[in-house]
């Protein structure tokens, strides 16, 4: 069974950011990534194995990927896991692939979000379901590069609740 090193929600999935600073140091064997869109774009998958180098990267859909984490077929090695947004991690948790621990990394401004730490932005949606998952045990910290100090969920919801609630 492949030693799941890392689950990062990161928009961009793969890009320089994890190619130069993650994967160093995290010693990786190859790279799986969970994404219905992502899974099922052929054009997307080429560039990303592009920019994956002589790392493997692996596609699957949240459903598929459920199966193969159920059935122990994850593969071998030391793999990270990536999310190309909150919702997805967060139905693969509840969905059978239980994780103790979440980097949410870039997720892209919007209207409805605000910034959570550095260029991390969440909704009022997203941070519930954040807070779900640190409810069930999971650690949930935001942090774009391994020498930045991760920060914690807990002082951020509080924080952005209010700010939701008084519409800042």
């Amino acid at each position: 069974m492949a030693d799941v090193i890392a689950n990062r929600v990161d928009y961009r999935l793969l890009h320089g950011q994890v190619m130069s600073k993650w994967v160093p140091i995290l010693n990786i064997s190859k790279i799986y990534i969970i994404d219905d869109e992502t899974a099922n774009d052929e054009w997307q998958k080429n560039v990303l194995r592009l920019t994956a180098g002589d790392k493997k990267v692996v596609f699957r859909t949240l459903a598929r990927a459920l199966e193969l984490w159920k059935e122990k077929r994850f593969g071998t090695g030391r793999v990270p896991v990536l999310f190309k947004d909150i919702e997805t991690a967060r139905a693969a948790h509840f969905g059978g692939y239980e994780f103790p621990e979440l980097v949410v990394g870039q997720v892209p401004g919007a209207p409805d979000r605000k910034i959570a730490h550095v260029s991390i932005n969440v909704s009022d949606h997203e941070l519930d379901l954040l807070k779900e998952l640190a409810d069930a045990g999971v650690k949930v910290t935001f942090q774009l590069v391994p020498d930045e100090t991760p920060a914690d969920l807990a002082p951020i919801y509080r924080k952005l609740k209010a700010d939701f609630a008084a519409g800042k």
